[in-house]
């Protein structure tokens, strides 16, 4: 009887403990949020470090941690807790914002392995084969970053930036005639966006007209890179 007692007491203890540290962490971890929200980015990675001593296997916590630490321009630790919150949770979306980061700091090995978890369970997914062909350019697998562009446009033969990854790979590869038609393709579909974002289609012409010039098209190089100088006057090609 006062075995069974003594049991009783220490399960309802392991319960309370439970529910008190359950109830501090959320606390917490709702406090963090607001500070994040209020701009107050070294509290809020402070009150989410606390969550995960009590909680370390909280993906959800990990998220928004990282999150502040991107705040911060932190990237590596922010990827750290990325990476840590996939591997307890797998999210499609996560795998993309975090290969992404990679990308943004050269590490283009780890976000290939990142899109490739996506590209696993999302055959469709051009956001992936994006990524994915730009990691193999970067690597200089030219011929399977070809090969991924290729299999992405089957999907979506209208994506611009696809057919701008496609004539890199083709200009990495020496064949520049093609390169040139599949940069003036990108630019073609890019032309015809109701919204453009200009300086992120100044590499489209200076690409182009980098492979005119190597293919003997002078002047037609000379009008891109001509175009390529407007869209930012004080930046020389």
């Amino acid at each position: 009887m006062k075995q069974l007692l003594c049991l009783l007491f220490l399960s309802f203890f392991l319960l309370g403990t439970h529910n008190s540290f359950s109830q501090s962490a959320g606390k917490l971890f709702s406090q963090g949020k607001d500070a994040a929200k209020d701009g107050k980015t070294d509290e809020a990675i402070a009150l989410f470090t606390k969550v995960l001593e009590l909680k370390p296997k909280d993906d959800e916590v990990m998220i928004e941690r990282g999150k502040a630490y991107e705040t911060k321009k932190e990237l590596e630790k922010a990827i750290a807790d990325y990476d840590n919150a996939l591997n307890i949770k797998k999210d499609e979306k996560l795998y993309l914002k975090v290969a992404a980061l990679k990308i943004s700091i050269g590490k283009w090995p780890q976000a290939l392995f990142d899109v490739d978890r996506v590209l696993e369970d999302d055959k469709d997914n051009i956001e992936a084969f994006e990524q994915k062909a730009w990691c193999l350019i970067n690597t200089k697998n030219f011929a399977d970053a070809l090969a991924t562009c290729d299999a992405a446009l089957a999907k979506n033969q209208y994506n611009h930036r696809l057919h701008y990854l496609k004539g890199m790979s083709k200009d990495s590869l020496k064949d520049y005639a093609v390169a040139v038609t599949e940069y003036q393709r990108a630019v073609t579909i890019m032309n015809g966006l109701t919204e453009k974002n200009q300086p992120m289609f100044k590499p489209y012409y200076t690409n182009l007209a980098m492979a005119q010039t190597k293919a003997g098209m002078y002047d037609d190089a000379i009008k891109n890179y001509t175009t390529a100088t407007k869209i930012d006057v004080k930046d020389s090609i």
